[in-house]
C-alpha cells in the first residue's frame, strides 16, 4: 500500500514539474524570439536582402541564446546537443514569424520565387470544421470536411492573414473555416519515403 501511495505521488509530482516546465519553457520562447525579433529590427538589416536578414538572425540568435543560457539549462534544454537547439529553434522560427513577420515575409517569398521557377504551385480549398489544434515542432489544424473527413494542414510558414489567425488563436478550436493550402513532399525518415503534406496558406472565418 506504501509502494502504491510512493509511486502515486510520484506520477503526479513528475506531472507537475513536467507542466510546469512546459509553461516556463513556452514562456522563454516567447521572450526570446521577441528579444531576436528586436535585435534584427534595431540592427538596420536591409529587408531586401536574404543573405543580410540570414546574417543578423543568425548573429541575434546566438546572442539570445548565449544571454538566456541559465534559463534554457532550467527547462532542459541543453545548448551543446544539436537536436535540442534544433527543435528549440524550429519553435522560435515559428513564434517569430507572428512577431516580425516583414523579416520571415522575404523567405515566404523568395520560396515562392523558386518555387515558380521549378513546379507549378496548385492551391485548394478546404471547408470545414477545425476540429482540434495540434501543437509540436508546428501547428498543425485538424479540420474535418462537409463529407466528414478530417485533413491535417501544417502552419509552416507565414502567410498572408497570419496575424488574424494568432489573434483569433484560442477560439480556433469548432470554428467554420475555408483554408487555402498547397500540398509539398517532405522525406520521412521513419518510412524512408517521402510523404506529402498540405502547407496552409490562408484562413478565412465564416
Amino acid at each position: 500500500m506504501k509502494k502504491i501511495i510512493f509511486l502515486s505521488f510520484f506520477f503526479i509530482s513528475f506531472s507537475s514539474i513536467s507542466f510546469a516546465q512546459n509553461k516556463k519553457a513556452d514562456a522563454l520562447k516567447d521572450k526570446m524570439a521577441q528579444e531576436i525579433c528586436d535585435c534584427i529590427n534595431e540592427s538596420g538589416v536591409d529587408l531586401d536582402n536574404e543573405e543580410d536578414i540570414k546574417l543578423k538572425l543568425g548573429v541575434c540568435m546566438m546572442q539570445s541564446i548565449g544571454e538566456s543560457q541559465k534559463q534554457l539549462n532550467k527547462v532542459g534544454i541543453n545548448i551543446n546537443n544539436e537536436d535540442d537547439v534544433s527543435s528549440f529553434a524550429e519553435d522560435l522560427g515559428m513564434i517569430m514569424a507572428t512577431k516580425c513577420p516583414a523579416v520571415f515575409m522575404k523567405f515566404a517569398e523568395n520560396e515562392a520565387d523558386e518555387d515558380s521557377n521549378g513546379e507549378e504551385i496548385i492551391t485548394h480549398t478546404l471547408t470545414g470544421t477545425i476540429l482540434e489544434v495540434k501543437e509540436g515542432a508546428f501547428v498543425t489544424l485538424i479540420i474535418k470536411d462537409e463529407e466528414g473527413r478530417s485533413h491535417n494542414v501544417l502552419w509552416l510558414e507565414f502567410f498572408e492573414n497570419a496575424d488574424e489567425v494568432k489573434e483569433n488563436y484560442s477560439k480556433l478550436k469548432n470554428m467554420s473555416v475555408s483554408v487555402e493550402y498547397y500540398e509539398k513532399e517532405y522525406y520521412n525518415p521513419k518510412i524512408e519515403d517521402y510523404v506529402k503534406v498540405k502547407v496552409l496558406k490562408k484562413v478565412g472565418f465564416e
